[in-house]
């Protein structure tokens, strides 16, 4: 953050609180409010944002160096809230401005909205992230802090909630409607060249899904 402005306030009995805060953030306006929701004995502070980021200086500050299929200026709401073992990340964004270069139904135009949502817990042995794209997709996903290849989570592909499993890998499930394996294969190359699935790939240890039509090598098969 730089050019951080605002009325602060700290209560030992609360927490930290502040009002109207205008800061830039990744070369973009940010606002923000703080409140101060704890009682004597267990402060608690809820820090909440709006500002927006381009995808391009966010893979930067991620340190992702693999191509990905999303482009354009990410909108987002930004909640942290800092309770101790409570304590825990929450960002919403309605994706307009982002094109999805994904296959129907998954892609998007960047005029387009889907709403999503990404949450992360801040404390504990591990770290639980949920996220959800639209009514198109969930994903529920545990780790040990800093050790990704030993978790366990579940992407759940049409309406449903995904749960993390108790193996661990990564597990599919869900339903289709339709799905084309040629759009799936050019994008596979497109992004990830000689090597298509990568870690990921590694980490995959169960599909379950019904499909209502497959089309694949030309050939089509309803259910």
């Amino acid at each position: 953050l730089t050019q951080l402005k605002g009325n602060f306030r700290f209560d030992y009995a609360k927490g930290l609180s502040g009002k109207n805060i205008k800061a830039m953030a990744f070369d973009k306006p940010l606002s923000a409010d703080i409140f101060a929701e704890g009682k004597p004995g267990a402060p608690v502070t809820r820090i909440a944002a709006s500002s927006q980021i381009t995808i391009k200086r966010l893979t930067d500050w991620l340190n992702v160096t693999q191509p990905l299929p999303v482009s354009g200026d990410l909108p987002y709401q930004l909640q942290v809230t800092l309770s101790g073992a409570d304590s825990q990340l929450l960002i919403n964004s309605n994706l307009k401005g982002v094109t999805v270069d994904l296959p129907a139904p998954f892609g998007k135009a960047a005029d387009e909205t889907r709403d999503t949502d990404f949450r992360m817990n801040l404390q504990g042995p591990e770290r639980r992230v949920g996220v959800g794209y639209g009514n198109l997709a969930n994903f529920a996903f545990a780790a040990p802090a800093g050790k990704f290849a030993d978790g366990r989570g579940e992407l759940f592909l049409g309406q449903g909630g995904a749960i993390v499993p108790d193996a661990k890998g990564l597990r599919v499930r869900g339903s289709l409607s339709e799905l084309d394996i040629a759009p799936w294969q050019a994008i596979a190359e497109r992004y990830a060249g000689n090597d298509p699935g990568g870690s990921a790939k590694q980490l995959l240890n169960s599909v379950d899904l019904q499909i209502g039509k497959l089309t694949a090598m030309g050939t089509t098969l309803d259910q």
